[in-house]
């Protein structure tokens, strides 16, 4: 579908992978209105990337073997282009060069690499060559088009449905009907504070997701060490199995919090904290304020939501985002 008043903006390390640039210019140029960062000072390509994205209907992401020029803070611009794209209303797209044919990785290119996939999800791909990236590349464009098209020509039906309803209301002149009357709650029902809770029928969505037990996730984390009465900052990466979470999830009062819930991953995560810094600082004798990537907290928590392991738990009392776990998943672990 040709739609050169389609805006695409292309974020990616300029000339690190010319092949795949040529590639990409070549495929969609023709189709959409493509720009591209720029070269030169980074301060000032940024600052000309965040115009672009602003004014885009879609980002597209390449992210290949080079993490980017650092920025001051230590997160490459790159890096902080994506997560300036990932705020803003326009789709990202993003293609990610596959780890297998990388001659090295650098920590911080792969948790941006895990960071884009798991916030990115359908709209990522892994690419070993150019023409594998464009092909798909254009596949999720299209769709992209083609779903931006049609939700523009659903939302103009709309208002222009809205509008004639506006005017045969206004012409037939009916009268509101009255308001009914507030409802007044009984104070013994609502504010009592040994009331017993009341909560409201709990959404039972068919799972869109099949969580394995034995499966595993990869977390980051960060934590304190204490060595000679100096304080480290550590980072490290813990694999845990779905069915670890579920044992940890099984012992959360009902109902939780996600506070509560991150809570319980920092005291899981504190064992195999002390054993790192065992390994590399030997005279470490504690660690403290263990915390989970708060990224993989709410990639973990969408799983589980999505796989239908927690659901929602309704308190009229309560304003908070509060879950419980599905009980169909509490009989499984009693068993």
């Amino acid at each position: 579908m040709t739609n050169r008043a389609y805006h695409i903006h292309v974020c990616l390390v300029r000339n690190e992978q010319p092949a795949l640039e040529n590639a990409l210019q070549d495929a969609l140029t023709p189709l959409y209105n493509l720009t591209w960062d720029l070269i030169g000072n980074p301060e000032n390509a940024n600052a000309f990337s965040r115009r672009q994205i602003d004014a885009s209907d879609a980002v597209l992401f390449v992210l290949g073997e080079d993490y980017g020029t650092p920025s001051p803070t230590g997160i490459s611009y790159l890096h902080l282009n994506y997560l300036y794209a990932r705020n803003k209303p326009s789709p990202v797209v993003a293609l990610l060069r596959s780890a297998a044919t990388l001659n090295t990785v650098s920590r911080q290119r792969l948790d941006l690499a895990n960071q884009v996939q798991k916030e990115q999800y359908e709209r990522t791909v892994l690419y070993h060559d150019a023409a594998q990236a464009v092909d798909e590349c254009l596949r999720l464009v299209t769709a992209l088009v083609e779903h931006h098209a049609s939700t523009h020509a659903s939302t103009k039906a709309n208002i222009v449905t809205f509008a004639a309803d506006a005017t045969l209301t206004s012409t037939a002149a009916t009268p509101a009907p009255a308001a009914p009357p507030l409802s007044r709650t009984p104070f013994s029902k609502r504010d009592r504070p040994n009331a017993a809770p009341n909560p409201a029928p709990l959404s039972q969505s068919a799972p869109t997701l099949h969580l394995v037990l034995d499966d595993t996730v990869l977390v980051n984390y960060s934590a304190h060490a204490y060595q000679h009465g100096n304080l480290h900052d550590i980072t490290a990466t813990h694999l845990l199995s779905w069915g670890e979470i579920l044992d940890m999830i099984a012992l959360l009062p009902v109902p939780f919090s996600t506070d509560m819930l991150q809570r319980a991953f920092n005291d899981l995560l504190k064992a195999p904290a002390l054993a790192v810094v065992e390994e590399t600082m030997p005279d470490a004798h504690a660690v403290s304020r263990c915390q989970i990537n708060s990224l993989d907290l709410q990639w973990i928590k969408q799983q589980l939501i999505h796989g239908g392991w927690i659901i929602p738990y309704k308190d009229e009392r309560s304003t908070r985002e509060l879950w419980q776990l599905n009980r169909n998943m509490t009989l499984l672990h009693d068993y």
